[in-house]
């Protein structure tokens, strides 16, 4: 896990941040990590939590010092021996992680972490010139959020930390409200439900610095995804970089990190490549599906299970399956409640835990606890494979990237067998370059959305910028957009709460960077999506895994139907809109529309999930606002 945490005041306003900021901002980052170190200096703090997941690594200073510098580093390094040779100094297991990039980045600079493959994020004090720079890796793997403003600077692992800090202005967001409930996804790097409180960048160092009443931030990017194109000779010479470039990714990351691993095992291409190649490796793994058990649920056509229990016998492993309990047993409890938190058991999980508003929170918390409970203390997800590792793309995406000749070669392919084939295919040309081509580029609306919450007089003044379907056929621009974020400030957080820490290998930053540079046509081939990756993976793949397209819980279709579902449904929408406090939310939101929905009887049908959605927006939104109550509240 581990955290860092700290602030920095402008010296003319030595008395604007109170005595127990950093106490406030270790509550919140002290689940992170056993051990801890906290520095203190007239106008400036810094400290860590750290979590060792390597046992032969030591855990020597926590509070890094030299020439006049102090850091706190949160690493996990894949590449230590590069990096020492780089130094010119002897490998050796008595350095942690964390000394080996201070003395990277004091030899070689901030823009040298362009080579440090690992997931890491750090705070560097310069005591001398009066700086503060905050700097993240390649993808953002690692969380770090700040707040500032021209008297201090306010910095933490987890948000919540910041937010335990009076003086910060916690108001929320009102493009993240707008976004929310028109069900139009976060487009960017850096931002938050917060107003005032953002990410540092992925790939980037942010220097802070203060000059009487101004503060002076500034941004330099190191990385950034998909800068420069690929090609090779051969198609089998593209297939054979990917394996080899996923295969040391992965080899890497169980070289990090000793003892008993987990996996998540879902069903789909991604997780069943990873669980695969990690059990060749020979090394002890608990495999892991959010799906009901087969013996508790029996299989259903097209069943995710079924492809799960494929790999499972050919592979000679055991998936294990779970049931969620976020209740007095399950770890977040104990951890949260160190906090100072009151905890309701009654309310709802994300109420309860005072968590903010991710998404699949309680998926993630059932995959954490139970692989926690079986004795891994990481799990390898295959999150990020879909965002441009495996990709599934529109044919439109050849197109859109002047692969010309082989859009129209694809197109004409899949009219094999058909009279008119020329004809056919022009057709199909058009249709995809003019309707399917406008579905991309117009604004892409999530189902999670709370149509006809907003007021008029919000909704009509407040512009925004729309979100173009970009996974569908520019994962450069997606990712560079915060593609893969959707999941990752939730793992970081979740993982952390049930002793866990997610290793993400599709998103080595020289994985993710050579699957969205080479050309756009090796995804696509003979009517099969995500073509290179089958290909590359083919001969270890069971047959059923090979022909997954796409990868869904049919399982849920044998759930025989609670026929009190609506009474508990009822319970959960007067639990939510209760803790909607309406005069905070009176400039935005419609409490009559709210409430219209709140009385509306049993929906049938598609409005069965049209009001889930609506009902998970409006959560969002009392997250959002329940973080800040339950977090202040602690004394």
């Amino acid at each position: 896990m581990s955290s860092i945490f700290g602030f920095f005041i402008n010296h003319n306003k030595e008395n604007i941040l109170s005595k127990k900021t950093m106490e406030n901002l270790s509550i919140w980052n002290k689940a992170y990590g056993d051990k801890n170190d906290i520095w203190q200096w007239d106008n400036c703090g810094i400290g860590a939590y750290i979590e060792r997941l390597n046992d032969n690594l030591p855990v020597n200073k926590i509070v890094l010092e030299d020439s006049g510098k102090y850091a706190v580093i949160d690493a996990v390094l894949y590449n230590r021996d590069e990096i020492f040779d780089k130094l010119g100094e002897e490998i050796t297991d008595t350095v942690s992680d964390e000394e080996l990039l201070f003395t990277y980045i004091q030899k070689y600079g901030y823009k040298a972490l362009l080579e440090v493959n690992g997931d890491f994020s750090g705070a560097v004090f310069d005591a001398d010139n009066k700086t503060i720079t905050l700097f993240r890796d390649h993808m953002g793997i690692r969380p770090l959020y700040y707040s500032c403003n021209e008297s201090f600077l306010v910095f933490s692992t987890d948000i919540r930390g910041i937010i335990a800090v009076p003086e910060v202005d916690c108001s929320i967001s009102e493009n993240w409200i707008y976004r929310t409930t028109r069900g139009m996804v976060i487009s960017d790097m850096v931002s938050t439900e917060y107003q005032n409180i953002s990410c540092v960048r992925p790939g980037s160092f942010l220097t802070f610095s203060f000059s009487k009443n101004e503060m002076t931030k500034t941004e330099h990017v190191y990385w950034s995804v998909g800068k420069k194109k690929i090609r090779l000779s051969s198609d089998e010479a593209y297939q054979k970089k990917l394996r080899e470039l996923i295969e040391d990714s992965i080899k890497r990351r169980l070289d990090a990190v000793s003892g008993i691993v987990g996996a998540e095992l879902s069903g789909g291409l991604d997780s069943g490549v990873i669980s695969i190649l990690i059990n060749r490796f020979g090394r002890e793994c608990k495999y892991y599906s959010w799906s009901q058990s087969p013996e508790e649920l029996e299989y259903a056509k097209d069943d995710e299970r079924l492809v799960i229990n494929d790999i499972c016998q050919q592979e000679h492993i055991e998936c294990h399956y779970g049931e969620l309990d976020m209740k007095e047993k399950a770890k977040i409890y104990g951890i949260t409640k160190e906090t100072g938190i009151k905890i309701d058991i009654e309310e709802l999980p994300h109420i309860r835990y005072a968590l903010p508003a991710f998404i699949n929170s309680l998926k993630v918390t059932q995959t954490s606890e139970d692989l926690s409970r079986l004795g891994a203390k990481v799990v390898f997800t295959g999150h990020g494979g879909d965002e441009g590792v495996s990709h599934r793309p529109n044919p439109y995406e050849m197109f859109h990237y002047h692969e010309f000749y082989h859009y129209f070669r694809y197109m004409f392919s899949t009219t094999n067998g058909f009279n008119n084939r020329i004809g056919r295919t022009l057709k199909k040309c058009w249709k995809n370059l003019t309707v399917e081509r406008d579905s991309l580029k117009n604004h892409y609306s999530s189902p999670i959305k709370a149509d006809g919450v907003l007021k008029d007089s919000f909704e009509s003044s407040y512009k925004t910028d729309c979100r173009e379907m970009l996974f569908a056929y520019d994962p450069i621009e997606y990712v560079r957009n915060g593609g893969s974020r959707n999941r990752l400030d939730n793992i970081a957080l979740l993982g952390a709460y049930s002793k866990m820490r997610y290793i993400v290998p599709y998103l080595d930053y020289r994985v993710i960077d050579y699957a969205v540079s080479i050309p756009r046509y090796q995804y696509l081939r003979g009517r099969k999506n995500r073509y290179i990756f089958r290909e590359a993976f083919k001969d270890i793949m069971p047959d059923s895994l090979y022909r997954v397209r796409y990868k869904l819980e049919n399982s849920h279709r044998n759930v025989k139907p609670d026929p009190d579902w609506f009474e508990e449904f009822k319970k959960e929408k007067n639990a939510v809109v209760d803790k909607l406090d309406r005069t905070r939310w009176a400039k935005y939101l419609d409490f009559d529309a709210i409430d219209s929905w709140k009385e509306k009887s049993e929906p049938t049908g598609e409005n069965i999930s049209k009001d889930n959605f609506f009902m998970v927006a409006l959560l969002n939104l009392a997250a959002a606002q329940n973080v800040i109550d339950k977090v202040r509240a602690v004394k």
